[in-house]
Parts: structure tokens; sequence; C-alpha cells
């Protein structure tokens, strides 16, 4: 809806192009996702480091592209579609925040090397990050079509994925003890990086609703389930 009325309110290409850019800023994002994982679970990061900053390198200058044709789009129509065009550039602040996570998803690979993704919470983590692995391709699927049915999934997953989140950091402080304990830590920061993904993907897909009120925070039912787990 988000995308389709914006273009409704200009011919300018430059808002056409602007979400195509974003949708492969997600792409390039879920890419960056990928790699980090692989180092999670074993593969070595020298092996995966040169295409992940590849990948972070392009975020970070499509970002930068859609902040140049927007700015320049509201100096040229100043008026109706200041505020849209903003929660646009929002969005585009979030994928490039995915790329940070997964970028430090990627260092909590490399400097934990005790085996992490071996221990007994290897299953929990390897479902989650699968879980948010989907909402990449949900994310950019609402993104290029304005499927405001995609983009409803996304926010219903991802709130699924912080209870998951929630579930698994209580039970990595309950069993932070002894020569686990440094495992613990690094699971938690991990399990966190994970919520943080979710958490984007999800703001994405609330601006494709058009639900632009709720950019960057949970709506008020969100939080009380937040609160209960």
């Amino acid at each position: 809806m988000f995308a389709k009325f914006l273009r409704k309110l200009t011919s300018d290409e430059t808002l056409d192009k602007a979400f195509r850019r974003l949708s492969e800023m997600i792409e390039r994002a879920g890419s960056m996702f990928d790699c980090a994982n692989e180092v999670i679970h074993g593969k070595p990061a020298s092996e995966v480091e040169a295409d992940l900053y590849a990948h972070e390198q392009a975020v970070n200058n499509l970002e930068r592209s859609i902040r140049r044709k927007l700015m320049r789009h509201l100096t040229v129509n100043q008026g109706y579609d200041t505020a849209l065009c903003l929660a646009l550039l929002s969005t585009a602040k979030d994928a490039e925040r995915i790329g940070d996570d997964c970028r430090n998803v990627f260092e909590i690979g490399r400097l934990y090397t005790e085996g992490l993704g071996h221990g007994e919470h290897r299953e929990s983590v390897r479902r989650i990050a699968e879980r948010n692995r989907e909402l990449f391709g949900l994310v950019a699927k609402a993104c290029r079509h304005s499927d405001d049915t995609a983009a409803a999934t996304v926010v219903e997953r991802a709130r699924e994925i912080d209870a998951l989140c929630s579930d698994l950091a209580a039970r990595l402080r309950e069993s932070a003890t002894g020569d686990a304990f440094h495992e613990t830590i690094a699971f938690v920061l991990l399990t966190q990086h994970y919520r943080r993904v979710a958490h984007h993907l999800s703001h994405i897909a609330m601006a494709i609703m058009g639900r632009l009120d709720d950019l960057d925070f949970y709506p008020e039912s969100d939080r009380e389930a937040r609160r209960s787990n």
C-alpha cells in the first residue's frame, strides 16, 4: 500500500528507483545474514569475509543512493509526499542496521573460537536463524509488489521470533555456570542480534503496510506481549 500510494502521488521515477534500491538492500542484507551464519555454524571466517564485506559495502552504497535521490526529490517537489519520503528514509536506515547486526553475528562467530554452535542451545539458535532468513524473502516480495499480505506475515512472524529469543535468553541465563559461561555470553549476544534483525524487518513491513506511526516502535499490544515473556 505504501509504495502504491507514493507512486500515485507523483510521476517522478525517483520513488520507483528508491523502492527498487530498498528491495536490493534487503536482498543484500539477506546475503550478509547467510555469510554470518555460515561462520556461526563452523565455516572459517576467512572463507566468507570478502563476500560479507562486498555485500556490506553494497548495502551502505544503496542507502546513500536512496538518501540522495529522496533529498533531491524533496528539494524539487516540496509538499504532499514529504512525510512518506521521510518514512522511506527510515526504512532504508532499518535495512542498513540489519547489515550492522549481520556484521556483529559474523564477529561473534569469528571471535568465539571454541566451537560456537555445538552446545546444547545449537538447535534453538538454528531455528531462530532459519525463521529470520524466511523474513528476508517475504519483505523483499512485499517491497517489490506492495504486498500487504506478505508484510503482515512478516510482522506476525517477527513477533514470534521475538518470543523465541526471549525464551532462549531466559534459558541461557539459567544455564550460565562454570565452563559454559563464555559460551552462554556468546549465545546471548547472538540471540539479541537475531532479535534486532527481526525487529528491523518488521519495521520495514509496517511501512509497506502504511503503518507509519508504528515505525521504530512496538504497537501497544506488541509491547504487552513482550512484557509477558
